[in-house]
């Protein structure tokens, strides 16, 4: 199997899996004001992964 280099990985299926491995970047429990669910996220997410609200770090549950 030929092994892709990392430009060769993200063109080919439009996403980036090392995004968050490159340096260890700890995901935050957050509750969404609108949906009440509660889920893992990393610094750079801003909307909830449910209902696509605005999350605030404030809500860190």
């Amino acid at each position: 199997m030929k092994k892709l280099r990392q430009e060769e990985k993200i063109q080919a299926d439009g996403k980036n899996p090392d995004k968050h491995m490159d340096e260890h970047v700890e995901k935050v429990n957050i509750r969404c004001r609108k949906c009440f669910m509660v889920e893992g996220y990393f610094p750079d997410e801003t909307a909830c992964k449910h209902c696509g609200a605005i999350i605030y770090r404030i809500d860190v549950y």
